[in-house]
């Protein structure tokens, strides 16, 4: 039978495919009234993630949620789609859930099948994804309820967007290990809190918003430069800037963005909704807590040298020049 990954044995507790793939068409049946024709695909990195096409020619993405997940944060998510949704934004309608199956938490939404993969280092990309963060950031601001409202009920988001109290959260996926810096690199545990500290002190010089939290080239399809797709949501609430240099500092699919790149796609976002001058310098800080974040990933798993492009190699050749972006 075929093995189950490594995403899907840590929640699921089982090595093989067949038994969840079993689980899944009883939760479809039970939930959607209809069977699975075929399963499209199986992907994640938090979460175990499955494209479905079911029986009656729906396709759909059934998301069973890695613990701990909050009810709340999934619903005010769900809300934020189907707000974006209502003003004609490109990403999924929520269909079911979220809902506790068996000790997990599952959610459905419509698949999203338009467009294809674009390269994020080519400007006319770029462009169409700081703006498309601009748009459905704007588009959020106007939801029922307000984003006062709104934003206690969304989690604290992934370990990525969590830069207070470092230097490292806890990681994302358990193959990545925070808990010691190797004898070389402590440089690195440095950088992380000096751009933890600069974002604190920087705190509140741009509104607080609703965003999604990983805003980057591989969660996005785009047709003739424009985007067309955005799917993965999870949404969370923090300063615009602070959004948007995490975005800044890991939109690229396959490397780790410049400092040209950075202050490139931090310019385009601030032609969409200008962040002005502090704005831009706290967008400019949490590029780099975000470079800084996939480097200690990168050195979770380094053997030997940095890979060329990777956030870690770019850190350690080039982290002055990140600090010189938007002074």
């Amino acid at each position: 039978m075929t093995s189950a990954s490594e995403l899907e044995q840590a929640i699921f507790g089982v090595d093989t495919a067949g038994h969840i793939d079993g689980w899944l068409a009883s939760v479809v049946t039970s939930r959607l009234g209809t069977g699975i024709d075929r399963i499209e695909f199986r992907a994640g990195r938090v979460d175990a993630v499955y494209g479905l096409r079911l029986d009656d020619d729906r396709a759909v993405v059934l998301k069973v949620h890695r613990p701990p997940v909050g009810i709340s944060h999934l619903e005010t998510t769900d809300a934020g789609l189907r707000h974006l949704s209502r003003h004609g934004y490109p990403c999924p309608d929520p269909i079911d859930g979220p809902v506790l199956i068996d000790g997990h938490v599952v959610t459905v939404q419509s698949l999203l099948t338009r467009g294809t993969a674009g390269d994020a280092h080519r400007p006319p990309v770029r462009r169409a994804m700081a703006a498309s963060l601009a748009e459905h950031i704007e588009i959020l601001t106007g939801i029922p309820g307000g984003t006062a409202a709104l934003a206690p009920r969304l989690g604290p988001g992934p370990a990525w967007t969590q830069y207070t109290g470092g230097p490292w959260p806890t990681p994302h996926e358990p193959i990545f290990d925070f808990t010691g810096t190797p004898a070389g690199w402590e440089w690195l545990d440095d950088y992380a809190r000096e751009a933890t500290a600069e974002l604190i002190r920087l705190h509140s010089v741009s509104p607080t918003v609703i965003a999604h939290a990983d805003w980057y080239a591989g969660n996005l399809r785009f047709e003739d430069d424009r985007v067309v797709a955005a799917f993965d949501w999870e949404l969370i609430a923090d300063q615009e800037a602070v959004l948007v240099g995490l975005s800044a500092g890991g939109y690229l699919a396959d490397a780790a963005p410049s400092p040209t790149e950075v202050a490139d796609y931090i310019d385009d976002y601030d032609k969409a909704r200008p962040l002005h001058t502090d704005g831009r310098r706290a967008a400019a800080t949490a590029a780099r807590w975000m470079l800084a974040f996939n480097a200690r990933c990168d050195l979770s798993m380094l053997e030997d040298a940095p890979a060329p492009g990777s956030a870690l190699h770019r850190l350690a050749t080039d982290r002055e020049a990140y600090r010189l972006i938007h002074p």
